[in-house]
């Protein structure tokens, strides 16, 4: 990423909250998009310790690339590694998801494109075995819902996953 690219890019913040130190030299300087403002960008975006929905914002408004500075594990690898980001503190990129679980990752996808509902038969037919594939192949309920936030699935039908993955 250059960076004169940078400069038309977007601070996306959880919220308009004041960090100090790099984010408030970032967001002094550039346009700044919360999940409950309109987002948008010429160029990447620079993402802050982010939430689901700042996460999918700045995917809906990056431009030739994110930086994102991560603290939740649990999810955020599973995130990282169907995006094939780069991991600054190895300097190296997150392991990728093996052929094998991006298939069963791909069959995720495809199933929850009405929000994985628990009350829909076909649902209740598919995901049981599925979530043992899922395990099988050593994915975690955490990796598959990082996967499906970088997606793009919203965080209400996440949730509906996870209460299937449990």
């Amino acid at each position: 990423m250059l960076e004169a690219d940078f400069g038309r890019g977007v601070v996306v913040l959880n919220a308009k909250n004041s960090f100090g130190g790099l984010v408030d030299t970032l967001s002094s300087s550039r346009p700044t998009a919360t999940p409950r403002s309109t987002g948008h960008s010429t160029g990447p975006a620079f993402v802050y310790c982010p939430g689901e929905e700042a996460l999918l914002l700045a995917q809906r408004v990056a431009v030739g690339g994110m930086v994102v500075i991560g603290w939740d594990e649990r999810w955020m690898t599973g995130w990282a590694r169907q995006w094939g980001a780069l991991d600054l503190r190895l300097n190296s990129p997150f392991n990728p998801f093996s052929d094998e679980q991006r298939e069963l990752l791909d069959d995720l996808h495809w199933n929850g494109n009405n929000g994985w509902p628990r009350r829909d038969a076909l649902m209740r037919s598919r995901m049981p075995r599925l979530k043992s594939e899922l395990s099988e192949a050593g994915l975690t309920a955490q990796d598959a819902y990082g996967a499906m936030l970088a997606l793009g699935h919203s965080r209400d039908s996440l949730q509906r996953l996870m209460d299937w993955l449990r």
